[in-house]
Formats: C-alpha cells, sequence, structure tokens
C-alpha cells in the first residue's frame, strides 16, 4: 500500500514541493494511523501517538532518473509498538503545516518491532528509489 499522497502529486507538479530544494523529513508510524491517500494533507494528520520518531532532514536528495532518492537515514533509540510505515513530508513550521508526500509500508524490516535501538532506513537502490511519481 505504498503512495505518493494526492496532495503531493499536485504541490510537486506546480513547484509547492521541490525535492532537491526544501528541507524534507521521515517518520516512522504505527499502526494507530489509518493513512488516507486522498484526505491526509499534513503531519498533523497523523495522530501524534502514532509517530515514534522522526529525522530532518533527509540527507543529499537527489533525482535518479525520474525517481526521488536520498541518503539513508538513523532513527536514533526507537521504541514503542510496531513501525508500520515510514511517511515522507516537507518540513515546513509545525506539523499543521508541513505536508505529506509519500507514505511507505512494503519493504524490507516492515513491520518493525522496536527494541529502544537506533532503525536504520536503507532505501531501496533500485529504479523506484524512495518513490518514482
Amino acid at each position: 500500500m505504498s503512495f505518493i499522497y494526492a496532495t503531493s502529486q499536485q504541490s510537486m507538479l506546480t513547484g509547492g514541493i521541490n525535492w532537491l530544494t526544501n528541507t524534507l523529513g521521515a517518520l516512522l508510524v504505527t499502526n494507530g494511523y489509518i493513512p488516507n491517500q486522498a484526505t491526509d494533507v499534513h503531519v498533523a494528520d497523523i495522530p501524534s501517538a502514532a509517530i515514534l520518531s522522526r529525522v530532518t532532514p533527509l540527507p543529499s536528495p537527489t533525482i535518479i532518473s525520474g525517481a526521488a532518492a536520498a541518503g539513508n537515514v538513523t532513527f536514533h533509540a526507537v521504541s514503542g509498538s510496531g513501525v508500520y510505515y515510514v511517511v515522507i513530508y516537507k518540513v515546513v513550521g509545525g506539523d499543521s503545516t508541513s505536508p505529506l508526500i509519500a507514505l511507505i509500508s512494503q519493504g524490507t524490516g516492515l513491520p518493525l518491532f522496536p527494541t529502544g535501538s537506533d532503525v536504520v532506513v536503507n532505501w531501496d537502490t533500485g529504479p523506484n528509489h524512495i518513490f518514482s511519481p
């Protein structure tokens, strides 16, 4: 069920989200969040209790053959219930103004049940990388 949020698709086409120049972040999210590709717009649409950890900025964002890519990220000392999603977002002020970009629910190691140690997300190095519009 990985996807690009509907409003971010529009925003990428109109220049509101620029993968190369905006500050981007990633969230580790539990199944306490019920994703809705069509109606979820901002980080605040994810219940705060469902966000276990966040990393900003994504290191070295780039575009490779039309796909969004970035350096791998480390979430420090992650604990809590299972991680079912990695959510990518644009950092703009607080959660109520930071738009959601993509949700990843499929990949090696998902779901993940954290033990309090660091969690490293190694992005796909295949043709789709983090996501491909």
